[in-house]
């Protein structure tokens, strides 16, 4: 008596060689002792079907059955148990099983056809909804008794082809044959039956049988059998309406033991098996189709089975780059003939083995591997001895076959030199590329014992740029990880590459501040990382901002140090640069953090005190009237004049500015001024015949002058000045009342070369507005707009200051203006918060700004903003001008001036001015996009 068992699947989880694939275990839910179920197996899409040739439907003895299954998503599930509308006992029903889309194809070889026993049968099933109906049976056209017509079936589309091994010709018996069912959009009509070109007694061809596009191939194992042929597979192709013997594959008399017993096909790529191969582990032959023939490949022979025994090829299933091949007699882990599958993939034209599968729950004598196939997703293998419990009915497993992920590294993969900051592209590719969730790149300078991160990327996205870190190592590697929702993979540089660091050169002595004469010796001395070696120094100095630079000297090696004799020059603005060379002629530098002054030997500076003249051959470096009372040069009494021999060697700024709104003013064109001297008038007109603007005085515009009393003679009184004089007038300030006169007299014939300033009690400077920024030894910060830099102006009630040079490199400044706002405010310069002052003695604040981050980081696109917001506490309107850079947006951002509280919001391309009251805040933002 039969036992009976209500299972349906187990899902686990079968850990091979570092992959992870789901098994699920199959039974029928009917299954008994020696139902054989899993004798035969296919897949295609959701569905598998399972033959159990000697299962028991109805009590009819070894009738057979067929079971289909489908994949919900989650779990695969019982849907249907087929058997024939003609079933008898010992037909075997199941013996061969083949599914296309939604229909199955089922063998019984040994079903009776009227009076012709054993003449075999095919059963056709088609799905309709959740239920399976039969609705062709397909027979031989010349039925003949024993000839086992279906021992192999197989269907691609609308073509079904089926093995008959006992086929007799009368010149040949048991020669075999191959049918070929076609179906003619209405009936399944037999099209052809094919037979070898030269049979042979025995053959058996139609032992097992494929079809793949316009090709059909069938085994004939011959002498395998008992036969008197040697083992092989004939191809038939299709040329029109006509099926033809194209090819026989062998590969030579008595090696191909069990040869084509299972055989596969897809597109351009045949498996032949043979399971005795050398009568010990069995192979697996491939052949690929050339042109018009098919040509000997590789040989697969599993590595732990090689030469010992086995029936690897026992089974065999091809899908595209994927074979399958079972070994009944494999014993893993010592259990005997416990059977197992093995998985091979095609890379790069070259087959290799992936992974050994062994079921879970694995006993002596399942046969795991007795039946095998393959579609897209999926591999089941059928064990059709397989135990559960006490019942010895069979068991078939199923794999999902999650598509292996490769990943290659392009670029940098061994033998660069990268330097530090250079923008490397990294380069990878990997497959399939649409299973790809996330790429993970890592850099290493100690080859591969410490991985650094790099950054991540999405999808298909196969390139990241990198910024070269500043370390050197001639062992650097990159490794990428991609990672789909299953597995990974990973790859490395193929060998190590170099990464040479900029040298880091700080300069230590001269690096600004500090007064230096003609002939001065001055020791310069800087240090620089080591790492490569140094090989050579040069030290240069600019006067002019660092547009030039002149040759001081060099030194060799890591002598860090030299003496610069003070050249005979003047310069306001000189800055010193020391470049460091390594041996990979790779140059780093360091410049000045500030300037200092170079004065030459035939300078002077003049002071009067009423028609007395005062000459020093240099200022001292804090340049004040206060310092050079305290040094005892002068007098500590009112200086009505100052003036400064221009001689034309020398730097000539158009503009100095002194401080409290003083500024000497080169004049390009010959100038008349005029002043009206009427005794007892507390009024001065400036008269500026070019048409020359002071800043904030437009032409013609008059000063106060409280209790001017002007004591020379000559009414209307006038100067006149060549081209490139100087002369002193006041700025946004009212004089103050002092006991001299303001102008010096016509009998002083050398007006033309003195710069000529009021003085009171305030601090004096002499010094221009510097040309630009100290240059620096830095780049831009990467990922920000270009060395962009804005210039606010903020008026308020005849009052201005500016916001200079506020940007996003890495010299943007602080918001010091040094024109405007010197000496220094109190507060100083902090950070990057930049503070507004107009001009008061007390230097108290009217506006102030701050930023929402520093605007020197790096801006990420579609995610930061810069924002600065500007407000006054002081009542009046303040009116925002900037300077042309709006007009030239940098690529990929932004700008906005918008006043929140009224909402208004402008382009500062399209206007050049905003004004806003006391009590509203303005915010200009840039963004990156």
């Amino acid at each position: 008596m039969k036992s009976f068992l209500f299972c349906l699947v187990l899902f686990l989880t079968v850990i091979s060689q570092g992959y992870s694939f789901d098994e699920f275990i199959l039974m029928s839910d009917d299954l008994a002792d020696h139902d054989q179920f899993g004798y035969a197996v296919d897949i295609d899409g959701d569905y598998a079907v399972i033959g159990a040739m000697t299962e028991d439907p109805g009590g009819l003895e070894n009738a057979g059955s067929a079971y289909i299954f489908h994949w919900d998503g989650n779990s695969w599930t019982q849907q249907a148990k087929i058997i024939p509308d003609d079933h008898e006992e010992y037909i075997s029903f199941g013996n061969s099983v083949a599914i296309s889309g939604d229909l199955v194809v089922v063998s019984t070889r040994f079903a009776d056809i009227g009076d012709s026993a054993n003449a075999g049968a095919a059963y056709l099933f088609q799905r309709d909804g959740d239920d399976w109906n039969q609705i062709e049976k397909l027979i031989a056209s010349d039925v003949r008794w024993g000839h086992q017509f279906g021992y192999s079936v197989d269907i691609e589309g609308d073509y079904i082809v089926a093995g008959c091994m006992q086929y007799n010709l009368e010149e040949a018996n048991r020669a075999g044959a191959v049918y070929v069912f076609h179906f003619n959009g209405q009936d399944w009509v037999e099209e052809a039956i094919l037979f070898n070109d030269d049979p042979e007694e025995h053959e058996y061809l139609g032992y097992s049988v494929k079809i793949s596009g316009n090709t059909i191939i069938s085994c004939a194992p011959g002498d395998d059998m008992g036969g008197d042929s040697e083992a092989k597979v004939i191809v038939f192709e299709k040329d029109g309406q006509d099926w033809a013997e194209v090819q026989e594959l062998f590969m030579g008399d008595g090696d191909m033991m069990g040869m084509g017993e299972s055989i596969g096909i897809d597109g351009d790529r045949i498996a032949i098996p043979a399971s005795r191969q050398f009568i010990i582990s069995g192979a697996v032959f491939t052949f690929e189709r050339d042109n018009d023939s098919w040509v000997a490949g590789d040989t697969l022979i599993p590595g732990d089975i090689e030469g010992s025994w086995g029936n690897f090829g026992y089974s065999v299933a091809l899908n595209g780059n994927r074979i399958a091949g079972g070994d009944i007699r494999n014993s893993p882990d010592g259990i005997s003939n416990a059977g197992a599958a093995y998985l091979y993939t095609n890379t790069n034209d070259m087959w290799q083995e992936t992974e050994k599968l062994v079921a879970s729950d694995a006993s002596e004598h399942d046969w795991n591997g007795y039946s095998i196939n393959l579609s897209d997703e999926w591999m089941i293998v059928g064990a059709k001895n397989a135990d559960h419990g006490e019942i010895d009915g069979g068991k078939v497993y199923i794999y999902h076959l999650a598509e292996p992920v490769t990943v290659t590294l392009e670029i940098p993969n061994g033998g660069e030199e990268l330097i530090e900051g250079n923008q490397v592209t990294i380069e990878w590719a990997a497959e399939p590329a649409e299973n790809i969730v996330q790429s993970i790149i890592e850099y290493s300078t100690d080859n591969g014992a410490n991985w650094n991160p790099i950054g991540t990327t999405e999808d298909d996205d196969f390139d990241i740029v990198w910024n070269v870190p500043g370390v050197f190592t001639l062992e650097g590697l990159i490794k990428v990880t991609v990672e789909t929702a299953e597995d990974g993979a990973t790859d490395e540089s193929d060998a190590v590459f170099t990464i040479i660091p900029i040298p880091d050169v700080t300069l230590t002595t001269l690096n600004g501040g500090g007064h230096y004469n003609t002939g001065d010796e001055v020791t310069i001395e800087w240090g620089v990382s080591t790492d490569p070696d140094i090989t050579g120094n040069v030290i240069e100095y600019s006067t002019d901002g660092g547009d030039t630079w002149n040759y001081i000297g060099a030194t060799q090696n890591e002598n860090f140090e030299i003496v610069w004799t003070i050249p005979d020059l003047y310069s306001l603005y000189t800055v010193v640069r020391v470049r460091s060379i390594d041996v990979y002629d790779i140059e780093g530098y360091d410049i000045s953090d500030d300037w200092f002054i170079l004065t030459p030997i035939s300078a002077s500076y003049t002071f009067l005190r009423g028609w007395t003249f005062f000459s020093l051959p240099y200022l001292p470096n804090d340049n004040s009237v206060a310092a050079l009372i305290e040094a005892g040069i002068i007098d500590d009494m009112p200086w009505d004049l100052f003036a400064f021999d221009m001689s034309t060697s020398y730097y000539r700024p158009e503009e100095l500015f002194v401080g409290n709104g003083y500024m000497l003013t080169m004049f390009q064109d010959e100038l008349e001024m005029s002043f009206d001297c009427s005794a007892g008038t507390e009024q001065v007109d400036w008269e500026l015949d070019f048409g020359w603007n002071l800043i904030g005085v437009p032409f013609g515009q008059p000063l106060t002058v409280a209790n001017q009393t002007v004591t020379h003679e000559g009414n209307p009184y006038s100067i006149a000045t060549a081209a490139d004089a100087y002369l002193c007038v006041p700025i946004f300030y009212s004089w103050s009342a002092v006991d001299s006169a303001y102008l010096i007299a016509n009998t002083l014939d050398v007006w033309e070369s003195y710069y000529f300033v009021a003085l009171d009690t305030m601090d004096l400077n002499l010094f221009p507005a510097p040309p630009g920024p100290v240059p620096t030894a830095s780049d831009d910060v990467p990922g920000t707009f270009d060395a962009w830099e804005l210039t606010i102006t903020a008026t308020m009630d005849g009052k201005s200051d500016r916001l200079t040079t506020i940007g996003a490199n890495v010299n943007a400044t602080d918001g010091f203006d040094p024109v405007y706002d010197y000496p220094e405010p109190p507060n100083g310069n902090i950070c990057q918060v930049v503070n507004t002052y107009f001009h008061e003695e007390d230097w108290l604040p009217d506006l102030s700004q701050n930023f929402c981050r520093d605007i020197r980081e790096q801006m990420v696109e579609e995610e930061d903003s810069w924002t600065m917001q500007i407000s006054t506490i002081r009542p009046g309107d303040v009116t925002l001008t900037w300077d042309e850079i709006f007009n030239t947006t940098p690529a990929g951002y932004e700008f906005e001036v918008c006043n929140p509280s009224s909402e208004q919001s402008i382009d500062p391309r399209a206007v050049d001015s905003y004004t806003f009251y006391n009590e509203d805040v303005t915010e200009i933002t840039i963004r990156a996009l």
